[in-house]
């Protein structure tokens, strides 16, 4: 009988110390014009568009695969926090903010780096209470485009995540 209480407080002390996959959310999803707040930035998703080409005065940028769109996000970001803050890093850790697009519940793209796009919101500096407005572009397929089925951005951090539906 001994033997059976001390393994089973031995298991029950490695599970909770065991690290959970659980995410963090706030079990709401969000619409275009909303407002969230993470790590001391707000984050406002604006307006979405499709393109097949972004065109800028010097120059422009196409999708690199046969059959792919850009899916441009506009957003508003704010850092409310004391000190300056880098959000959507090129090269990024589980503390960093990332963003993906989920298309019909389980296809994730992640987002197209334009260097020399002035819009573009990768890798951006902000330091404390000021505003930046740009864009995230995503490349995807066609047929993402063109569907009816579910589209949302995911914005998330370690384990805390917030979904925009975008259609």
């Amino acid at each position: 009988m001994k033997k059976l209480s001390i393994v089973s407080i031995i298991v029950i002390l490695l599970s909770a110390c065991m690290p959970q996959n659980t995410a963090n959310t706030a079990n709401t999803t969000y619409r275009m014009g909303d407002t969230i707040t993470i790590d001391d930035i707000e984050i406002t998703i604006d307006d979405i568009e499709i393109s097949d080409k972004i065109t800028l005065d010097h120059g422009s940028f196409s999708p690199s695969g046969d059959g792919n769109v850009f899916l441009i996000v506009h957003m508003a970001l704010k850092n409310s926090g004391k000190t300056a803050q880098t959000i959507f890093k090129l090269v990024t850790l589980n503390t960093d903010i990332r963003a993906v697009i989920v298309y019909d519940g389980e296809y994730e793209y992640i987002s197209s780096n334009l260097l020399g796009y002035d819009d573009d919101l990768s890798n951006t500096n902000l330091n404390p209470l000021t505003s930046k407005t740009g864009v995230k572009v995503f490349e995807v397929a066609n047929e993402v485009a063109d569907s009816n089925k579910s589209l949302a951005l995911k914005i998330y951090q370690d384990k805390t995540e917030f979904i925009f539906n975008l259609r």
